[in-house]
């Protein structure tokens, strides 16, 4: 990354971009040419290093991703909260019938809050994304509700203003917009997040907030002040502006193939305009310029920011820009072929180039190495592993293979620095999904949905108490509070409360079919001991095993005729 900093090229475009700071309007639109694979990624990653805001805007969804995939692999894990990817809702216009995507619906919303609390790092975009309408910055921002410890608010009041804002009062939360209450807690699923939250009052006094699983309703993390966002659906019956209205001024944006980006916006306000048509008689609907931007007008507004273009130059008009052109070009089609890898790759070092060739995973990376071992040597090429540290890695003055553990979409050759980057999955012609941003970690145990389906009298197993029969849920008060709890019974009727936040220490029951299991003592250490025979029992297998393959290991194979 620090070599891509210092070229010329990089060095002009961050020049160009500081000089022309102060006097958005006035500055020149740079063109890039000859931008080649994924280095679009690696060109907005540097520019970030310089600017508290870049806007990347591209013709589909599909685009979009790929380039959000790059980045998040470029900038690393510890910048993924500088990284926003913003799509469409794929709502047909005026469609009130469809089923809405929720999880589009969250990735919005949650652009919109994070732009509102003065978001930095890099925003991706899709064309039809940005031609539809959002709330303005002032509307989103009064209809989301911020909560703290300590307020005086109320179960009840809580959910009647939550509901006013199109909130789906269930028995319990799984998806967003949904709440739930028992007793003094309420849980919510808003539009940000990725967990749903859990409200626990005293009275009318808001006492504790956490984020929990709803599968098992585990809690996820304590907070002390929580957003609470509604379905931008039911926001958008007011006034309605366009997402880049909610960016600051100094922002960069950086436009592939303008025309497709005009053209996808065109023809999203064109299906609109059909269906107001034949709809508008029907009720009171807004305009279809209240809730989509045309191409002429998205194209306006892009204007209002400093522009960086690439791709597709067709459609930019006569209006003066000021080039910047890069000596790249995508990798050759390799067909599987590894001969003409080795080839390639030899070519490379005796002009003196670096080869990075990038493996989706660690096994892809021990194969290929093999697959390359008998025609190249790490030791004449200089091969380098991925998982070296850095400071190893730039002491070796070679310029030769160097293996790395990374996903991205396209490789490119780039002549002025005589760096050659391949993907595996360009090498065997394989189709390269996006990586998305990992989930946060779930852990086992019933859901609630599971719960529900058990029957008085069967058998589950509690991981700290051992077997059990399950005698359904029961409301119990503790500490002056009514909480809803599973009711276990163990052997002699003893009886076990498990609150429903620590249903993951619950699981159903398996065993022989037909097989009545004994239940569990309470207070005697019995499931105790039974658990550490067991994990003895485990150890004892996986060593007998790591010996055998050992010893198998060792053992001389027989060649046989054919």
């Amino acid at each position: 990354m620090d070599k891509i900093d210092s070229t010329l090229q990089v060095e002009k475009i961050k020049n160009h971009l500081l000089a022309g700071g102060e006097r958005v309007l006035e500055a020149q639109p740079l063109l890039l040419k000859g931008v080649s694979g994924s280095l679009d990624a690696f060109l907005v990653a540097s520019v970030l290093r310089k600017e508290a805001l870049v806007i990347c805007v591209l013709p589909s969804y599909e685009m979009a991703s790929y380039l959000y995939s790059d980045l998040s692999q470029i900038l690393g894990s510890k910048n993924e909260e500088h990284l926003l990817l913003f799509g469409a809702t794929d709502q047909h216009p005026y469609d009130v019938e469809q089923v809405a995507d929720n999880q589009r619906l969250v990735q919005r919303s949650e652009v919109l809050q994070r732009l509102s609390k003065g978001f930095k790092g890099v925003l991706v975009a899709s064309a039809d994304a940005l031609a539809e309408m959002v709330p303005l910055p002032e509307t989103f921002e009064k209809a989301s509700m911020s909560l703290s410890i300590g307020e005086i608010l109320g179960p009840e009041l809580l959910i009647e203003l939550l509901m006013e804002q199109g909130f789906e009062l269930v028995t319990y939360v799984q998806h967003p917009g949904e709440i739930a209450r028992r007793g003094g807690i309420v849980d919510v699923f808003s539009y940000v997040g990725n967990y749903p939250v859990r409200f626990e009052f005293f009275g009318d006094e808001l006492d504790t907030i956490r984020e929990f699983d709803p599968s098992n309703q585990r809690s996820v993390s304590r907070l002390t002040q929580v957003t609470i966002v509604p379905n931008l659906r039911q926001v958008q019956k007011g006034a309605h502006t366009s997402l880049l209205k909610h960016l600051h001024r100094d922002a960069v944006v950086f436009i592939r193939d303008l025309l497709h980006v005009e053209e996808t916006a065109n023809k999203l306000f064109g299906r609109a305009v059909e269906v107001f048509k034949r709809k508008g008689e029907q009720g009171d609907l807004l305009l279809p310029d209240e809730l989509y931007l045309d191409g002429k007008h998205l194209v306006e507004e892009m204007k209002s920011f400093r522009q960086i273009h690439y791709g597709s130059f067709i459609g930019l008009g006569h209006k003066p820009y000021i080039e910047i052109a890069f000596r790249t070009q995508p990798p050759p089609d390799f067909n599987g072929k590894i001969h003409f890898v080795r080839k390639k790759v030899a070519a490379n070092h005796e002009k003196g180039w670096q080869t990075l060739l990038l493996c989706d995973s660690r096994g892809q990376e021990i194969r290929l190495r093999e697959l390359l071992d008998p025609y190249v040597s790490p030791e004449r090429l200089g091969a380098r592993s991925w998982h070296q540290d850095d400071d190893e890695q730039e002491a070796s003055e070679e310029k030769g293979l160097r293996f790395m553990l990374a996903s991205l979409a396209e490789g490119f050759e780039w002549h002025e620095i005589g760096i050659a980057l391949y993907t595996d999955h360009q090498i065997f012609n394989r189709y390269h999904r996006p990586t998305v941003r990992k989930q946060k970690q779930r852990y086992g145990g019933f859901s609630l949905r599971e719960l529900i389906n058990l029957t008085p009298g069967d058998f589950v197993t509690h991981i700290d108490y051992g077997i059990g029969k399950y005698e359904g849920l029961q409301k119990i008060e503790v500490r002056g509070k009514q909480q809803e709890v599973v009711r276990l019974v163990f052997r002699d009727s003893d009886v076990l409360y498990v609150n429903i936040n620590a249903l993951y220490k619950l699981h159903r029951y398996t065993g022989k079919e037909g097989h009545q299991p004994k239940l569990s003592k309470l207070g005697t250490g019995e499931w105790e001991r039974t658990r550490n025979s067991t994990k003895k029992k485990v150890k004892d297998i996986a060593r007998d095993l790591i010996k055998l393959y050992a010893e198998r290991k060792k053992a001389k194979g027989f060649g046989f005729s054919s």
